[in-house]
């Protein structure tokens, strides 16, 4: 009887494995060089540390941040642009037709730019927006990743 109680367990165990595989297969995997002790690591990438350095460097350090404000303008415009490239490079046709939305062909140029969204994803920890601006952490803060892909899985997919 204990050895079916164990077989039980086991089953349950590899079920549990193979489900959160399948997961990380549809969010894109990880490395297996990131992966530590059993636990996938998640390490920021050396282009989004570039990115959130810039805009460490582009912000005002003690007032608000205008969405007029040049430097401010030029940032989301080189963060969307580069995202963009990379991803009609790699991506699928869904992705493509998604991007397809935000530009104006005729005027061959983007209608929209998620500029909050870029600000909030580079900057996470860092920035802060609202009605009156974008606001700057008072010193700079290192990126924090999921502790693991387990993590950041959970975070993605809803239980209800």
């Amino acid at each position: 009887e204990d050895r079916k109680r164990e077989d039980r367990v086991e089953e349950r165990r590899l079920a549990r494995v193979d489900k959160e595989q399948r997961m990380l297969r549809n969010l894109g995997g990880v490395a297996p060089h990131l992966i530590d002790r059993g636990q996938e690591r998640l390490v920021p990438s050396p282009w989004f540390k570039r990115w959130r350095y810039r805009l460490w460097e582009v912000l005002p350090k003690n007032s608000p941040c205008s969405w007029d404000n040049p430097s401010l303008r030029s940032f989301c415009g080189g963060l969307w642009r580069e995202a963009v490239e990379y991803t009609t490079r790699t991506a699928d046709k869904t992705v493509k037709e998604a991007l397809s939305f935000f530009y104006n062909e005729e005027a061959q140029q983007w209608r929209f730019i998620p500029s909050a969204d870029l600000l909030l994803i580079m900057g996470d920890g860092l920035v802060t927006v609202t009605v009156l601006g974008i606001f700057l952490a008072p010193s700079y803060v290192e990126p924090t990743a999921p502790q693991s892909m387990n993590t950041l899985v959970n975070m993605a997919i809803p239980t209800f």
